[in-house]
């Protein structure tokens, strides 16, 4: 039989027992961290007990030792269970349900891939915007929401940034995405790296650009149209502050876009129409109403034209008058 071991020795086996079966170097869980709490506390009890009872019998010593340190442990358990680890596990899964809906009714697509590029997570606009049932997309490369050639060259992106960290792949750009039924579209990608449980995940919120790109092409268009027209354009900010002018403006007045610009409409005045005409025209477009009428303006070489005028404030988001649009088709005579 061999001799028995002394407090101290018990102490010590104890305690590497417990880090070998906790992983007490290594912990990630909090109930991991729990526990290897209460395994420290039972050691420590059990160790403080023989230590205490040494002239007592070892077999006596031990079981008394151990019936207090299970007890202690038993109590202490309980105690931080459900003062301390019970709220704190009840506001986890309250705020990851949260999250989850959050993310689940945003109006963004937003998908979640692992390390190796599986799809892990896709919201009901994500599932709606590709064409795709959600058990369609799960569990299935990214890849496939891409076109060629990003498809193919996806996968090596990711490896090379997990081996790497070079970010080709995190963080914000345009690129185009691709829908189930082939079609493609532009979207805008804001892409970023989470840790979960010892391992990664990337999340992925998409924005459809198509819209914008339309809008952008309609206001390259309005902006062509009114560079090429025929008529004298002057965009103005609410205080008449000249803020662009088209090619017939500076042919017909003379004045080339730069002498005009951050400037007033004055520049153009003859003199020959007095303060009331100006006094009504700027009381009708400041109150958000169209001016139609007949100027006399003046070239820069002091000669006069006449233009048949109208003027059309532009309202901003909350509806105030914040620019007016002037256009102006010559005429020879008034």
């Amino acid at each position: 039989m061999p001799p028995p071991r002394s407090p101290s020795a018990l102490v010590t086996t104890l305690l590497e027992a417990t880090r070998a079966a906790t992983g007490f170097s290594s912990l990630r869980s909090p109930l991991r961290r729990f526990a290897a709490l209460l395994a420290v506390a039972f050691v420590a009890e059990f160790g403080t007990m023989m230590a205490l009872s040494a002239p007592a019998p070892a077999p006596r010593a031990a079981l008394l030792a151990l019936v207090d340190a299970g007890a202690l442990t038993a109590v202490l358990a309980a105690g931080l269970w459900w003062l301390v680890i019970r709220p704190i596990r009840r506001a986890a899964v309250n705020g990851a349900h949260w999250a989850e809906h959050l993310m689940s009714e945003a109006a963004d697509p937003i998908i979640a891939i692992n390390e190796r590029g599986r799809i892990e997570f896709a919201n009901s606009a994500a599932t709606r915007a590709f064409g795709y049932e959600l058990p369609q997309m799960l569990g299935r490369s990214v890849s496939m929401l891409m076109p060629f050639p990003h498809r193919e060259q996806h996968d090596d992106y990711l490896a090379r940034f997990i081996a790497t960290g070079e970010q080709r792949t995190i963080g914000r750009r345009e690129v185009e995405a691709q829908r189930r039924d082939g079609t493609t579209f532009p979207v805008e990608l804001a892409v970023s790296e989470v840790q979960v449980g010892g391992s990664r995940l990337f999340t992925v919120v998409l924005r459809d650009l198509a819209e914008r790109w339309r809008a952008q092409d309609s206001a390259r268009r309005v902006a062509f149209a009114l560079r090429e027209s025929a008529d004298n354009v002057v965009i103005t900010d609410r205080d008449g502050v000249i803020v662009w002018v088209n090619r017939a403006l500076e042919t017909t007045s003379g004045y080339a876009a730069e002498e005009i610009i951050g400037g007033t409409p004055r520049i153009l005045r003859s003199g020959r129409q007095g303060p009331g005409f100006y006094e009504a025209l700027w009381k009708t477009i400041l109150a958000g109403k169209v001016f139609r009428g007949v100027m006399i303006n003046r070239r820069k070489t002091g000669e006069l034209y006449y233009l048949d005028q109208t003027i059309t404030p532009i309202r901003d988001g909350s509806g105030q008058v914040s620019q007016f649009i002037a256009n102006g088709r010559l005429l020879s005579e008034p």
